[in-house]
């Protein structure tokens, strides 16, 4: 039986060691967006996760006197999720450990195998891969309806309130405080010089960018670096409409995370190694109406 062996590599110390080195600083990550997003991660025991929302309603509707009622049938959409390993692995070597000097080199490189696990986590739950290939999760872009090109000139001021405009659909969102997007960084940018002409002086900027106009106006406009780069002058971005609180709008079911401790493996070569998996599923939007992904030429 063939035995599957791995490039380990283990984390030397720095350059530059010693008793007088300061404490180790984490690597600094950006923040979750999942959450943010209404995103919950329900846990699951075992087996396959799957959600069902009622998608065809029951009828209603007036009668004559002496009229019957009829029964209709109610529709139901199920989707399902297997789980799917994210996996980072940490390798320290004893002399290295001994060399540094600082207390905190094992455990602020067990801090960052935490995090990156973390990063990789709601990197995938949004982002997913390209028609949900390999082992990667798909993700809320993968669910989302790819919107149609932006015109050909650069987003505006106007633009911006367009998309937020266009999230309003009396369900899901009923008033403009309650229509967030994130955005890309490239599109927050553009948006915080984006400023509406006042009166017959094309030269004359109002006083407010967009930016700065919609954390007043609307239900949340913000960026992070996971969302995605532009591509041919064009940037993603999704819409959240988030009117119906305490509602479940999406799902990324977690089943169980994983700590070995292994001191074993290589111990004949002084080295250690510290193994983090967590198993997820695929992002499932139960209610499909409450996102929308919407996009921005963001150059020309």
């Amino acid at each position: 039986m063939p035995i599957e062996t791995l490039a380990d590599a283990a984390t030397g110390a720095p350059g530059t060691v010693g008793v007088n080195l300061d404490r180790i600083r984490p690597a600094v990550f950006a923040n979750s967006i999942a959450p943010r997003l209404g995103i919950e991660m329900p846990r699951v025991q075992s087996g396959t996760y799957a959600s069902a929302t009622i998608t065809t309603s029951l009828s209603a509707g007036s009668k004559a006197k002496g009229g019957a009622a009829e029964a209709t049938a109610a529709g139901f959409t199920v989707t399902g999720a297997t789980p799917k390993r994210i996996s980072a692995r940490l390798g320290i070597r004893i002399e290295d450990v001994a060399a540094v000097g600082q207390a905190n080199f094992e455990s602020v490189l067990r801090e960052n195998l935490s995090l990156v696990l973390s990063d990789e986590l709601d990197d995938q739950a949004i982002n997913g891969a390209a028609g949900n290939s390999g082992a990667d999760l798909k993700g809320i872009f993968n669910a989302l309806t790819d919107p149609s090109a932006p015109g050909a000139d650069v987003a505006g001021f106007d633009t911006f309130v367009e998309a937020f405009a266009g999230g309003i659909d009396g369900l899901w969102a009923s008033r403009m405080n309650e229509v967030a997007i994130v955005c890309g960084p490239e599109t927050y940018r553009l948006s915080a010089k984006a400023f509406r002409d006042v009166g017959t002086n094309n030269g004359h900027r109002g006083d407010v960018a967009f930016a700065d106009y919609a954390m007043s106006k609307f239900g949340g406009w913000w960026t992070n670096k996971r969302m995605p780069d532009k591509a041919a002058h064009v940037q993603q971005a999704i819409l959240h409409r988030k009117g119906r609180s305490g509602m479940r709008t999406a799902v990324c079911p977690h089943w169980n995370e994983i700590s070995i401790d292994d001191i074993y493996s290589g111990s004949a070569q002084g080295e250690r190694y510290f193994t983090m998996h967590v198993l997820l599923g695929d992002v499932i939007l139960v209610q499909p109406d409450a996102y929308k992904q919407v996009s921005f030429r963001v150059s020309s």
